[in-house]
């Protein structure tokens, strides 16, 4: 237990009654002392043990000592989480979970499998008679291709079916005005924008 200036001091009774110095600590999964509070979501993890408020991964102690031991052992005995432990810290609050090979697998707030990695390719630029867009995406989900003038109108909007996790698109440039255009690419809640001229 601490007194109020931080000083370390001896307590007879329980440290909630005497401690002033508590910290929160917040779930680190990946021991890099940068913790992520809304990592006690994805994982289920519960540090009241009242799952009907949410699951959390913060907690306020006086002493590390007064930690849980984090077991993230599944049904099949396999540990995905094995260096686990507390960080003082919520630096990674919503950052990426990325699997062994370095590719992001999920994002810690909405969750491990909401995750929709997308990316797209436009050439030529500048364009004159076609444009090729390629687009890829982690899973199947539909692309909405917008072209945006330099004013702000939005001058087309077409929906695509991606398939296999491709898409490859010509588009013909002759309808378009000579100009710079914004070219967004929706899927879900993910958005790739690109600048392309028209010349």
């Amino acid at each position: 237990c601490f007194d109020v200036d931080g000083n370390p001091m001896d307590c007879d009774i329980a440290c909630d009654d005497c401690c002033q110095g508590r910290t929160v600590w917040h779930l680190d999964v990946d021991a890099d002392n940068c913790g992520n509070s809304c990592s006690g979501d994805a994982l289920q993890y519960d540090t009241d043990d009242n799952t009907e408020n949410g699951y959390s991964g913060s907690i306020e102690v006086c002493d590390f000592s007064e930690l849980p031991v984090l077991d993230f052992t599944d049904a099949d005995g396999f540990n995905n989480w094995p260096n686990a432990t507390w960080a003082d810290n919520d630096d990674c609050y919503g950052g990426d979970v990325t699997g062994a090979d370095g590719i992001t697998v999920g994002h810690w707030c909405t969750g491990l499998d909401d995750v929709s990695s997308i990316s797209a390719v436009i050439y030529p630029n500048p364009a004159s008679d076609l444009l090729n867009i390629e687009f890829t995406s982690t899973s199947n989900k539909d692309v909405t291709i917008q072209f945006v003038n330099a004013i702000g109108q939005m001058i087309s909007s077409n929906n695509y079916v991606v398939t296999n996790g491709l898409l490859d698109v010509t588009l013909d440039m002759n309808k378009y005005s000579k100009g710079i255009y914004q070219v967004n690419l929706i899927s879900n809640d993910d958005i790739i924008t690109k600048t392309v001229m028209v010349k």
